[in-house]
């Protein structure tokens, strides 16, 4: 059970020992105890009181062994009036006591061994007794001391220690810098500090500026205390409006010339809201201009984390600071300028206070503490994971309890509240009322073993004053309805200082209700979305609340709010020793005490003294975890992992591809063990940094020794000029040793980026822990081939994990999870969504195993069956509504079928059943989703996915996230089954796997043998057959054709997404794919998309390219969507959206005209007769391209050297080293082509000539350019060898010449532009022609005039002959 204790009571004791040297001293001391009885019932003497005494004086004699007789005890309460003339209880201190004894002309005496005053007094027990009642009494001094010559002294304000230190530092830092920082925390006393400053300084010319205007009391008090008695001014605007009155503005400016004119010292006090808004500044009013004229000595801005962090607020600071001006920063919790100032700041924290209190005493005996009454803090930190069964659902990205969510309202809006408000609820009313009302009773219901603040009647007492900060205005509006149901605060008032409205209630409108509230009753619950956060201070508060927030929270503003309660302040005569914060949000907790931390000890990172001052920090402020009714306190050791487990957002946005998931020194020094693994690591993945490969991976067996790290770090804090020569080196092996673990880290990165989707898919309990060795017995063999690098065994993954940070990477997949199971308890739309939204962070475990994005689902659904589509019309902003696709007959035929049954083939996310099953859903509700209760929709949902939806997975693992992708943690029915080794072997009998997915029996279901009506799905391309003989590359092979053929055999629809190129470039190839899908008849529609790196892109001058997969996936031949029925069609559908989005609509007895580019398919439909590719040869002449290599004697450079001699053009060494040279060789030696010796052979290069001839702009000027540089003309009596080829072989020089025409003619250049890609364009798809003086083209005339006979020949339009020299993107 918790061991709360708030405020204690304080007692003085007397006492007397008999001895010599203490004859005629009494000892008047203090102790301070806790006590649930009232004063009333612990009168003086009591035995509570004595018992207490005897404890307090026993610790101070038991090491003198003496005797003692305790005289007197008394509790320290005193009643005073306060300025309104309210009574308050308040508790004194023995020191008070002391002040009167000796103002009365009373001695304390000094003892030899310490040389100073005592708490012993020569006084009688009579006399001390009165002193007591004279400190009650509110009297300096005893009554009979008026007639002793006594003087009382004057109250004095001095600093304490830390203060004084301050200003000296700032007067010598003044010396050097123009900027000081004080990060001094809440309660440091600032403002007589900043006064002592000046006054030391004798600064005539002071302005405070502030964002927070609620301070001034405090700046206006002090300045009173500090200057009484002197001239000094303190003044501040009239009215302090932020709006523009010339009255004000003129009077002020009256009041600060004529104090300046008569030289008196003054401090001027303005809000920087008021500032901001003048001219000067690019404000709207033309105010302020003498405040901004001033000639100012001293700048000060309270509260600077806020002032400072604007453009605005910058630019006031800046026209305020004159070349003269001292600037004075205040903040207590300055951690976002923090890293601005090095020397030049002085820091005070929470740390220090409390080891100052508790040092006091032993440092100062006998002297009066000045730290007493500033609290303990102590963090209390709620799981409420166990003890709400529904905490999954308040789980986000940002936090660890999401209270935005918890405490929402319904708003009426549906946009906003995502349904329809429930039967019995209102607008205002809690969305989760219940969640809500439960967690009051959780913190309330009375138990005696319980550890929540308001769990017993002792509990309540000690908490009767707390502060409740909640997300916003309707949220405490709400709260607050609810805690005056709620029958276990019936004892409470609560004071929502939110407002009732959409605005809070102005500051001094809150601090007084609360006040005056405090005063008229027992208990208050104050509710506050953020006003009283900051500047203001409520002694009787002893705990706030945090219930709003993330984990993202700043730290400022968490300590700010949280260090509220910490004020010094009187609980029904007792003092308050501690207070508390109760916060349900673990991870933000830490979160913001790890900022903290960081900040203010920058530079001990990964060094000793960083766990020290952590060590410091909770043991002055201990951070407690509660979970159900065990309680404990976080260590040092346990502390620094639950801070670095909150490292897990950048992971998770990541897709675990950020370096925190890592060990900080992992690979910062390398041992042999370590070069072994990752050696072996290197084997088997790819460094998947920016997807480039590293090649060979060598990482060094070196590191840094600590004090070079030390070292580092303070060269990093100082500019680069002042470097030392030993900093300078040690700067550059960090350098080498980050590059070095850079290295590592690109090896690891290829198995992290695969981790969140096992986690997502782990077919374990929410809440159950999954650690990263759990994986190796949680993924099954053959999942772990397809989720894994290829080659990475479970051995080598469990010998990796050394450099994982598990804390991060454990924490970041319980988040996943968490996220996945809170998904459940939306509406599907909106499950939908922030599925997608999870899986999004979801990185491609590499270039050939591509996790489809759910924009590519959208558009591949989308442009062919139809349905709900979660993006516009371009799919590349996602919808706030999903729109409805009405293809026409296909749509209907799936969609709108009642019995309608889908298959999706190799499902990896789920997010294609997804899309469907929300598709039939939505249709099944009508669209009208948000007019049903949520329990109909999820029951809608579940009963759609047993209808329609149906998935084959290659793996088990495959399966498990498909599932939870379409039902969740729900456990309902999904039918999805994964076939082992379906790639490998099932796809080798198409027939007999078509049976089992067409069996019932498969699925477990009745009926007869089913037929899908619509197979989808973005199946495996390629098998990996394992390396080939050489070891050095893969051997892999085409298989995405095989899913192509069962699914025509399954289904009635297929809609399948893979690559283009290779079916459509050579149909031939991949079992007859090609031909299959543009003659069979059954192919409606082909769309087709850019690839990775495709180079068709150029031709897109109207827009950017836009790979279909992103960079991310190896896709140079670019990708199809094909989709295909089992009906008969004439015609189908083709769109190259390389080229352009327009569709084509192709005949089927017209394929032969098809081209990549569908644009030129109209003119290539006129392009009759026979096609120069009749004319080309390649391999002619049987030279191979090692031939010189391996007959270097059949080869020479003069043709003297042969009896026959002949030219031949030929690579002179084979592979892509080899270059094309003339040699003279034998004709003997020549194997073939005889009978073309004597022709002229107009050749080029053999080996993809369309990236040659597309070298350059793609332009028709420099197509034609390239060809005349490419083609080259070799005279009769010669042969070429493998490497070239001849387009064009005439015995008839007239011929030849008229060719050379031909090629340099727009129309030939046209018809290559349209497919640069292709290799068989230019024999495939250029007419040939007759190049004799006979032909139906005059080759006489110029190049233009050729290509107008070939424009008309061919019956082109203007517009064909405009797109045909690229002067349009359209042929119509």
């Amino acid at each position: 059970m918790a061991n709360y204790d708030v405020a204690n009571y304080n007692l003085i004791y007397i006492y007397a020992i008999h001895d010599e040297a203490h004859k005629g001293l009494l000892k008047i001391g203090q102790t301070s105890f806790s006590s649930k009885y009232s004063i009333a019932q612990l009168p003086p003497n009591c035995a509570t009181l004595n018992q207490n005494a005897h404890f307090r004086i026993q610790q101070q004699t038991k090491t003198a062994l003496v005797s003692y007789e305790l005289l007197h005890t008394e509790l320290a309460t005193r009643t005073i009036t306060m300025a309104d003339d309210s009574k308050q209880i308040q508790s004194f201190q023995d020191h008070d006591v002391h002040d009167v004894i000796l103002n009365s002309g009373f001695q304390a005496i000094k003892f030899v061994e310490s040389g100073k005053p005592s708490e012993w007094y020569k006084i009688d027990l009579t006399s001390a007794k009165n002193a007591i009642v004279a400190v009650k009494e509110g009297k300096l001094a005893l009554p009979q001391a008026q007639s002793i010559a006594v003087v009382v002294p004057k109250q004095q304000i001095k600093l304490r220690f830390e203060q004084a230190e301050n200003v000296e530092k700032t007067i010598d830092i003044f010396k050097r810098y123009d900027t000081m920082l004080w990060n001094c925390k809440m309660r440091y006393g600032k403002t007589i500090t900043a006064y002592e400053l000046i006054k030391r300084q004798g600064y005539k010319k002071v302005i405070v500026i502030t964002h927070r205007p609620a301070v001034e009391d405090g700046w206006g008090t002090d300045h009173d205390l500090m200057f009484a008695g002197t001239n000094h001014l303190f003044i501040d605007k009239t009215n302090g409006s932020v709006d523009y009155d010339s009255a004000i503005d003129a009077d002020n400016d009256f009041k600060l010339k004529q104090t300046v004119a008569s030289q008196t010292p003054f401090v001027y006090f303005a809000s920087i809201q008021d500032l901001r808004g003048s001219q000067r500044v690019g404000g709207k009013y033309n105010k302020n201009n003498v405040v901004f004229d001033m000639e100012w000595d001293l700048l000060i801005v309270d509260e600077a984390h806020e002032g400072t962090s604007t453009d605005l607020g910058d630019a006031v600071i800046k026209t305020l600071r004159k070349p003269n001006t001292k600037v004075l920063l205040l903040s207590g919790t300055p951690y976002n300028i923090m890293s601005e100032f090095d020397e030049n700041k002085y820091t005070w924290t929470y740390v220090d206070e409390q080891k100052a209190k508790a040092e006091w005493e032993e440092k100062h005996p006998g002297e009066r503490n000045p730290y007493e009454e500033l609290p303990k803090m102590n963090i209390f930190t709620f799981d409420l994971s166990e003890q709400m069964p529904t905490s999954y659902r308040f789980v986000t990205e940002d936090s660890a309890f999401n209270f935005r969510e918890f405490f929402r309202t319904w708003t009426g809006d549906i946009e906003k509240d995502y349904r329809i408000i429930p039967e019995g609820k209102s607008i205002g009313d809690f969305v989760y009322e219940d969640d809500v009302y439960n967690f009051l009773s959780l913190i309330s219901n009375k138990s005696e073993s319980s550890n929540y603040p308001f769990s017993t009647e002792e509990y309540r007492d000690m908490f009767a004053h707390t502060f409740w900060i909640v997300p916003g205005v309707k949220e405490a509006k709400a709260l607050s309805a609810l805690i005056q149901r709620h029958p276990n605060f019936k004892d409470f008032e609560v004071v929502n200082i939110a407002g009732d409205g959409d605005e809070e209630k102005p500051y001094n409108e809150a601090l007084a209700l609360v006040r005056s509230s405090i005063k008229s009753f027992a208990k208050t619950i104050t509710i506050s979305c953020g006003k009283l956060t900051t500047g203001v201070t409520v002694r009787e508060w002893s705990a706030v609340m945090m219930l709003s927030g993330s984990s993202s929270t700043s730290a400022s503003g968490y300590m700010q709010a949280i260090f509220r309660v910490q004020s010094p302040g009187y609980i029904n005569g007792k003092q308050k020793k501690n207070c508390y914060v109760f916060d349900f949000a673990p991870d933000r907790t830490l979160k913001v005490i790890a900022e903290v931390h960081r900040v203010t000890n920058k530079g001990l990172k990964d060094d000793e003294k960083a766990k020290q001052a952590l060590g410091e920090f909770i043991n002055f402020c201990p951070i407690i975890s509660v979970e159900g009714t065990v309680m404990r306190d976080y260590d040092v050791d346990e502390m620094m992992r639950q801070i670095k487990r909150i490292s897990v957002d950048a992971a998770i946005n990541s897709g675990f591809d950020d370096d925190t998931i890592y060990l900080s020194d992992a690979g910062m020094k390398i041992s042999q063990f370590d070069q072994d693994i990752l050696r072996k690591l290197a084997d088997v993945v790819t460094p998947q940094k920016k997807g480039k490969k590293n090649g060979e991976v060598v990482i060094a067996d070196s590191g840094m020794t600590d004090e070079q790290h030390k070292l580092v770090e303070k060269a990093k804090r100082k500019p680069k000029k002042d470097l030392t020569e030993e900093e300078k080196k040690a700067l550059e092996l960090y350098k080498k040793q980050k590059e070095e673990q850079k290295k590592m880290f690109n090896l690891l990165r290829a198995v992290s980026i695969r981790l969140p989707l096992l986690f997502y898919g782990a077919d374990a309990d929410i809440t159950e822990i999954i650690h990263l060795k759990d994986f190796v017995k949680i993924v099954d063999d053959e999942s772990w081939s397809e989720f894994m690098p290829k080659g990475l065994r479970k051995d080598l993954f469990l010998d990796i994990l050394r450099y994982y940070d598990e804390d991060v990477v454990v924490g970041a997949g319980l988040r996943i999870r968490k996220l996945a199971k809170a998904a459940d308890e939306l509406p599907p739309t909106y499950r939908a969504k922030r599925i997608v939204e999870i899986m999004s962070k979801f990185k491609n475990p590499d270039k050939e195993t591509v996790l489809t994005p759910w924009r590519v689902v959208n558009m591949h659904m989308g442009n062919t069956l139809g349905g709900y589509n979660f993006f516009d019309e371009s799919f590349q902003k996602e919808l706030e509504e999903p729109r409805v696709i009405d293809n026409g007959e296909v749509t209907s035929d799936v969609f709108l079928n009642s019995n309608a049954r889908v298959l999706e083939m190799n499902s990896k996310s789920g997010l294609y059943p997804l899309y469907l099953a929300y598709s039939f859903y939505m249709l099944n509700v009508s669209g009208k989703e948000k007019d049903l209760p949520l329990e109909e929709t999820q029951k809608i949902w579940f009963d759609t996915l047993d209808k329609h939806i149906f998935v084959l997975c290659k793996t088990k693992m495959a399966r498990m996230i498909t599932i939870r992708t379409l039902a969740g943690y729900s456990n309902k029915t999904v039918h999805a089954i994964y076939l082992t080794k379906l790639v490998e072997e099932r796809m080798k009998d198409m027939d007999r796997l078509s049976k089992k997915l067409t069996n019932p029996d498969t699925w477990n279901i009745g009926g007869d043998r089913m037929k899908f009506d619509a197979v989808v799905g973005n199946p495996p391309y390629q098998l990996d057959l394992g390396k080939t003989f050489s070891q050095t590359q893969s051997n892999t092979t085409w298989i995405y054709q095989y899913f192509q053929f069962v699914a025509d055999k399954v289904g009635r629809y297929t809609c399948l997404i893979y690559p283009f190129g290779g079916w459509f470039d050579s149909p031939d190839r991949l079992n007859g794919l090609g031909n299959i899908i543009l003659h069979d008849g059954h192919t409606i529609s082909i769309d087709a998309y850019e690839g990775t790196t495709d180079k068709r892109a150029w031709y897109r001058n109207d827009k950017e390219p836009d790979p279909i997969f992103g960079t991310s996936a190896n896709l140079s031949a670019g990708i199809s969507i094909v989709l295909r029925s089992n009906k008969i069609h004439d015609s189908f559908e083709f769109m190259n959206r390389v080229y352009a989005d327009k569709k084509v609509i192709v005949k089927f007895s017209e394929t032969e005209s098809i081209t990549p580019n569908p644009l030129f398919i109209d003119i290539n439909k006129k392009l009759t007769g026979k096609k120069i590719v009749k004319d080309i040869k390649k391999g002619l002449f049987g030279i191979e391209s090692n031939f010189v290599e391996t007959n270097p004697q059949k080869v020479s450079f003069s043709a003297d050297d042969w009896k026959d001699p002949i030219l031949l053009l030929t690579n002179d060494k084979s592979g892509s080293s080899g270059r094309a040279k003339p040699f003279w060789t034998d004709k003997q030696n020549i194997p073939n082509g005889q009978e073309f010796f004597n022709c002229y052979k107009i050749v080029m290069s053999s080996a993809y000539p369309k990236k040659t001839i597309t070298t350059g702009e793609p332009t028709i000027e420099n197509i034609i350019k390239r060809m005349e540089e490419l083609v080259e003309v070799l005279p009769p009596n010669s042969a070429f060898g493998r490497s070239r080829m001849s387009l064009y072989m005439t015995e008839n020089k007239e011929e030849c010449d008229n060719f050379l025409k031909y090629i340099r003619t727009k129309f030939f250049a046209g018809l290559i532009l349209q497919e640069p890609n292709r290799r068989s364009t230019i024999g495939e798809i250029i007419p040939a022609q007759d190049y004799s003086h006979n032909s139906d083209i005059d080759w006489s005339v110029s190049i233009d005039e050729i290509d107008i006979q070939l424009y008309k020949k061919y019956n082109l339009s203007k517009t064909e002959v405009d797109f045909l020299e690229n002067k349009t993107l359209s042929a119509d």
